[in-house]
């Protein structure tokens, strides 16, 4: 027999969800035009109401997300106003392109969340190409939505989580924060795309004094013999193009020797072939949304990474809005340093700035989590008062800044919310990450904030 407290929140939750729409009809433009020529999509605090509070208690009516009280983009009158623009100027010219990057931990990594995010621009606005992508460590592996990559094994990968711990290792990495190494003939990374959405290619390479050289294939013609050097360290992009489209794309290393130790700084900043990411986009006007995550990633590894080869990167991809996603990770930590989080969400802002002048910002909070017990019997307590203060440093330093910012916490229904995601079965076991109908529930949670439409994982709650 369930719990007298299990049969409680499903009588909570079956109220939530026959009100769930009909408060939502009040407060929200029913139309995506009207979201379109409000600009901001009606995205407005209640006066007088602090944009992101965290409490320890979870109380009853928050025990499922309020679509309207919980699922604001705030400041986004100011803070996303020139994204908010560009969509309308493009809307109006049917011309051009709108990129958006969401850069982050493992809940981008995956690419469920910001996939869902990139299928509705898309399907709303058109299609520029997939967009920016990363070398795989297997076939089918999380962040490659609408890519299938194939990596061999001879690549050793290096990623800035280690840059971050140690102040002697080379910071330069991709968007994503790894990359790729191999001195090996034959190592090869093989990429494969819709034809018909990609009309350019980019391969994305850190270039050195002793760079190696790579074959490169395109739809299984050899297209070039390139050395990557350059005369110092530095990121650097090879394009090729194809009118007819590309299908497939597979980089060959040239080299025959063995890389012995990848954990000195020499063996790391000479590597002959470092990959660092690829682009695939489209000759046609659209939205090309890009996920750069990485598995553990905290706010402190992406600040790790070299400033100039960062900035390089996003102003290659001429970005219109960045959705900055990092805290759980730093959350998990027994410790955290309040300042260190602070001057690192700073840090990335002003690279952003510096790169890309006229990019909107979005900071989004981490997920509201419960990873369980460990060795600590307090570990619970500890990371529940980490995340109410992670979340709160995200919103108010996004305040601070001027941007955007959107508390995911809050949003899935406050602290302690994840439990009933879980019943919901939206949440996986490890109480971290979203199962793949939950990723795709935040998904619509975010379009709905961002844009002001209700979609399909929103409309099929109401049921």
């Amino acid at each position: 027999m369930p719990s007298l407290q299990t049969c409680l929140c499903f009588i909570v939750l079956h109220i939530f969800l026959i009100n769930f729409f009909s408060c939502a009809k009040q407060n929200k433009p029913d139309s995506f035009s009207e979201a379109e020529q409000n600009g901001t999509a009606q995205c407005i605090e209640s006066a007088g109401t602090p944009a992101c509070t965290h409490t320890n208690s979870l109380h009853r009516t928050n025990l499922f997300p309020d679509i309207i009280a919980g699922n604001q983009v705030h400041n986004a009158a100011d803070g996303l106003s020139e994204f908010y623009k560009k969509v309308n100027n493009y809307k109006k010219k049917k011309s051009g392109k709108i990129r958006i990057l969401f850069i982050g931990d493992s809940h981008i990594q995956a690419d469920f969340f910001s996939g869902r995010f990139r299928d509705f621009c898309q399907s709303s606005f058109g299609s520029g190409g997939r967009g920016y992508a990363v070398p795989v460590d297997r076939p089918g592996a999380p962040g490659q939505m609408g890519i299938h990559c194939v990596i061999s094994k001879n690549w050793s990968v290096i990623n800035a989580k280690k840059s971050e711990r140690s102040s002697t290792l080379s910071g330069f990495y991709g968007l994503a924060m790894r990359r790729h190494i191999s001195l090996d003939r034959n190592a090869f990374i093989s990429f494969t795309t819709a034809k018909s959405m990609t009309h350019y290619a980019d391969i994305y390479y850190i270039g050195h004094t002793n760079g190696g050289e790579i074959d490169v294939y395109i739809n299984g013609i050899h297209a070039d013999t390139v050395r990557l050097f350059r005369k110092e360290l530095t990121a650097s992009r090879l394009r090729y193009t194809n009118v007819e489209g590309i299908s497939t794309l597979k980089i060959i290393s040239k080299q025959n020797q063995t890389l012995k130790n990848t954990t000195t700084q020499a063996n790391l900043d000479f590597a002959p072939v470092q990959i660092i990411g690829a682009v695939f986009e489209s000759e046609k006007s659209g939205f090309v949304v890009d996920a750069a995550g990485l598995n553990g990633a905290r706010i402190a590894t992406a600040a790790a990474m070299d400033r100039t080869a960062f900035c390089t990167q996003l102003s290659w991809r001429e970005y219109d809005l960045v959705a900055v996603c990092f805290g759980a990770n730093d959350a998990l930590y027994r410790k955290i340093n309040q300042n260190k989080i602070k001057a690192d969400f700073h840090e990335i802002h002003s690279r952003i700035s510096s790169a890309l002048p006229e990019c909107s910002v979005l900071f989004i909070t981490a997920p509201d989590m419960k990873p369980g017990m460990n060795e600590f019997p307090d570990y619970n307590e500890i990371v529940a008062g980490n995340m109410r203060m992670i979340n709160q440093i995200t919103c108010e330093t996004a305040a601070a800044l001027g941007c955007g910012f959107w508390d995911q916490q809050k949003a899935m229904g406050g602290a302690g919310s994840v439990g009933i995601w879980r019943l919901e079965k939206l949440w996986r076991s490890d109480m971290i990450h979203a199962s793949y109908n939950g990723y795709m529930l935040l998904g619509d949670m975010l379009i709905y904030g961002v844009f002001g439409v209700k979609t399909s994982s929103l409309r099929m709650r109401k049921q």
